[in-house]
This record gives structure tokens, sequence and C-alpha cells, in this order.
């Protein structure tokens, strides 16, 4: 995968983790927060909303998964993610492979980050990755998930995309936790992320799962179809979890 450079950001490296490797964007200072971007791939509004949280005082992590830097490339990347190993779009009752990736960069992250960092970190997931925020809580040093338009498996409005194990894990660190440990955030006449499965998670995680619906039937919350009110929720609710 090539990669280049986006200003403002340090040089990507290569993270490899059990035969998985993709270039890894950072930058700024403070607790990590991995972003984990959507089918459409880092796009220009993906990396605003990463200079944004930057900005607050935080390090962005920004894995490249597929397609390219700065590219909207929606129909070449749905057939990239149907045929990579890392990504299973209709599991029901398991995760995606890549969150052990994101797992073990996570694990680097915090190391990184040192004092610094207060051996916290923050992860949000988008649209495809939406549900991966929501299994990660469970990861220690992960005190903040933003889970937004989370949309696998598709086809099962109900589902959640990950295991009866990785779900007890996550309603067992939520239950420690306590409220707001997970925020969530849709168009509320989104279809791919079903207003079903934001039900399931509240049935499941309590007060320790938030949910912000937003009117309309628009899709990329926090990037093409930005809703400033939720970034701004997101931010704060970022900022008191981890600063």
């Amino acid at each position: 995968m090539s990669t280049v450079n986006i200003p403002g950001f340090e040089a990507p490296y290569t993270f490899t983790h059990d035969g998985a490797s993709h270039p890894v964007y950072c930058r700024g200072e403070g607790p990590a927060i991995l972003v984990m971007h959507e089918l459409p791939g880092m796009t220009k509004q993906c990396i605003a909303l990463c200079n944004t949280i930057a900005d607050q005082g935080f390090r962005i992590y920004l894995p490249l998964l597929f397609g390219g830097v700065g590219k909207k490339a929606i129909l070449g990347n749905t057939l990239r993610v149907c045929v990579s190993k890392e990504f299973h779009m209709l599991a029901a009752d398991r995760s995606s492979p890549i969150v052990d990736y994101f797992r073990a960069l996570l694990v680097k992250a915090v190391e990184e980050c040192g004092a610094a960092g207060q051996g916290k970190a923050g992860v949000i997931g988008m649209c495809l990755t939406g549900n991966f925020a929501i299994t990660l809580i469970a990861e220690p040093g992960v005190n903040a998930a933003v889970a937004a338009q989370p949309s696998l498996p598709i086809r099962n409005a109900t589902a959640l995309h990950m295991s009866a194990t990785e779900l007890q894990t996550v309603k067992d660190t939520v239950k420690q936790m306590g409220k707001d440990a997970v925020i969530g955030i849709k168009y509320d006449a989104d279809p791919m992320c079903p207003n079903a499965r934001f039900e399931r998670l509240k049935a499941e995680l309590g007060d320790g799962f938030t949910p912000i619906v937003l009117p309309g039937n628009k899709h990329a919350t926090l990037t093409e179809h930005l809703d400033q009110g939720a970034l701004d929720k997101s931010l704060a609710y970022l900022r008191r979890q981890l600063l």
C-alpha cells in the first residue's frame, strides 16, 4: 500500500501485527486516540476530524486501512473490503479479524504516549468500523469509545458484530466504568445504521451507552455529513474521559 505525507502529520510508519500491515499516521501530544476511518476511505473530511481532535490535546493514530490518502472511493473500497480477510461484513456473532490489529496498535499507542498520555486511550469508529469502537472499550487503558453510525453486520439490524464472549467483556467493562462509558451517534433515518441497533446497545449496556440520535436520513455524522453539535459533544466526552 503506497503512502504519502499528510500536512501537519508525522511521516507514516508501517505497523504490522499477525500478518496485517497498515501505514499509521500520527499527530499531536497527549492521550492516544485511535481513529478508524469509514468505508469511503481516509477522506479529507476524516483528516479534518483528526486535526480537530488533535488540537484538543490528544495524539492521533490514524491507520490507512484501504484506499488512498485524502481520497473518497466508496465503490473501490467496497470491493477491497469484500475480498479482504480482515473484514467480515455479514458476521453477526463475531468481530472482524482487523480488531486484533487494532488491539495491538492500541498497546503500542499507549506505550508511545508515555506520561503525556497518562496511560489512557480513546477509540473512534465510523460506519464500517463503528462497531469496533464498542468492542475495543474493553481493552486496557481505553477509557473512551465513540461509535459513529456503526453499520456492521449488514442485513441484521439488531446484531452487534461481536462474539458472545466479547459482548460479555464489554458489558462487564462498561458496568465498571459507569454512565457514558460509550457514546453512539447516528442519523435517525440512516438505513445503514438502523435504530434497532442502538436499541440493542441500550438494552445491553444500559446507562453505559449514551445515544446521540440526529434528525434526518444522512449517514456520516462526523465527516461528510458533519453535525457540529454531535462533534462538540464527542469532543467534550473525550476531554472528560481522558484529560
